[in-house]
């Protein structure tokens, strides 16, 4: 009986201290799977800085290049506004 105890005793504490080392090893693979998904998500998220900045001044390039053109076809229609004035001006002039 004593010898059985002896066994059980010595059993409980080989599977606890096997138990502990398993313990250890999936915590320390955990926690550098979390480090290296932690530096992957840092690259991730730096990427998509670099990416939404990039866009963001594509479109205001957009709007200057918009706006550029905008104020040039305005140009053009007051240029073209005002000939038109002076050739109706000269047809009621009585000619040309």
């Amino acid at each position: 009986m004593e010898r059985a105890f002896l066994e059980y005793g010595i059993l409980g504490i080989s599977v606890l201290i096997l138990g502990g080392i398993v313990y250890k090893f999936i915590l320390v693979r955990m926690s550098k799977e979390a480090d290296v998904m932690r530096d992957e998500l840092q690259d991730i998220r730096s990427r998509y800085h670099v990416l939404l900045n990039q866009q963001l001044s594509d479109y205001k390039e957009v709007v200057r290049t918009y706006t550029n053109m905008t104020s040039k076809v305005k140009s053009t229609l007051d240029t073209s506004t005002e000939i038109m004035e002076r050739v109706l001006e000269k047809i009621d002039d009585g000619g040309g």
